[in-house]
């Protein structure tokens, strides 16, 4: 197995789990059917927002070893 102190290695690339809705908007854009811009804008980053960027814990929630 390869190790890096530099960068993250992956097996893998993967896709982000999508709500339907963004899948039908996705699915009309792709189609070249009419879609709500800003309401895909806005579905978009809020469905991958919260796996680029989790929740941080708080340093003195953390337990002492």
């Amino acid at each position: 197995m390869k190790r890096s102190t530099n960068r993250i290695l992956t097996t893998h690339a993967g896709s982000l789990a999508r709500p339907k809705d963004l899948l039908e908007m996705m699915d009309a854009k792709l189609r070249d059917k009419p879609y709500d811009r800003d309401a895909y804008a806005k579905l978009t980053w809020s469905s991958v927002s919260p796996v680029l960027n989790p929740p941080r814990v708080q340093r003195s929630a953390l337990p002492r070893a």
